[in-house]
């Protein structure tokens, strides 16, 4: 019998959902059952509390929103990472510059967008800032190579 089945979970939701749409509490939905208790509920009386809270007016599923998008509006970008930071360091220190050999040669330097390589503020500006030392590195120990075979040779 109808009655006695108990609460569905789609019920339970649908209370769930109309407690929330109208700013009620779960003891004010509480009181609108004859047991107080949401999951004592037959589907019956799932049914009268349902109508209650709609107040006689049938309830409408949520809309799905799309999900938002991951990308960063304009204007807002991400810092600079302690990793990134270090990065840079590290590599500060296997080309054995000073701080200030670094700072005058980033200087020097532009970004893609004609900024001056003066501050690195963005994560995007350290990974270019990281990239740039690498070739240094890479050209400098390239360099050592071939000062070793012009001495040995």
């Amino acid at each position: 019998m109808l009655t006695d089945e108990p609460i569905r979970a789609t019920q339970r939701r649908a209370i769930f959902a109309a407690m929330h749409a109208r700013g009620l509490e779960i003891d004010d939905v509480r009181a609108l059952c004859p047991n107080g208790s949401i999951s004592k509920l037959s589907r019956a009386e799932a049914g009268d509390v349902l109508q209650r809270l709609n107040a006689r007016t049938e309830y409408e599923h949520p809309r799905r929103t799309r999900p938002r998008s991951s990308r960063r509006p304009k204007g807002v970008y991400r810092l600079a990472t302690s990793g990134q930071r270090a990065k840079i360091e590290a590599l500060r220190i296997d080309l054995d510059w000073t701080v200030e050999r670094l700072t005058e040669w980033l200087a020097g330097r532009s970004y893609a967008d004609g900024r001056r390589m003066n501050r690195i503020d963005s994560s995007n500006d350290a990974a270019a800032v990281i990239e740039l030392l690498k070739g240094v590195v890479l050209k400098a120990g390239q360099a050592r190579q071939r000062r070793e075979l012009a001495a040995s040779g």
